[in-house]
């Protein structure tokens, strides 16, 4: 019956995300975990490091990866030049702020309505 047990859990904390522009058409999300270890070898990345998220194309167009990386991943990434194909790609932090989060910050700080 529910309700019957309470299990507590200790809350787990995210991992961050990385948005790495401009990837090849060819890239998908099955292949991009193994082009990016076998192409960046120099940054010694472990398989377990990188989670391919999603692909998705900005308004010019352009192919755009979300991956899910460890803290120290991603700061073998961050600032560097990544190889895939024969593009090289920048890498960012990729943050996502829901519409409640906006508000209590344009609250807070009186920033103009960003909508």
């Amino acid at each position: 019956m529910c309700g019957e047990e309470l299990e507590a859990s200790t809350p787990r904390s995210r991992n961050p995300r990385l948005i790495i522009y401009n990837v090849p058409d060819k890239l998908n999300i099955k292949n991009a975990k193994e082009l990016i270890m076998k192409q960046n070898s120099e940054l010694c990345i472990e398989k377990e490091d990188i989670i391919p998220r999603y692909l998705f194309k900005d308004k010019r167009k352009a192919n755009n990866l979300v991956i899910e990386v460890n803290f120290m991943t991603k700061m073998k990434f961050l600032g560097k030049k990544m190889k895939l194909g024969w593009n090289m790609c920048n890498a960012n932090d990729y943050i996502t702020l829901q519409m409640q989060q906006i508000q209590r910050l344009q609250s807070g700080i009186n920033l103009p309505y960003l909508c």
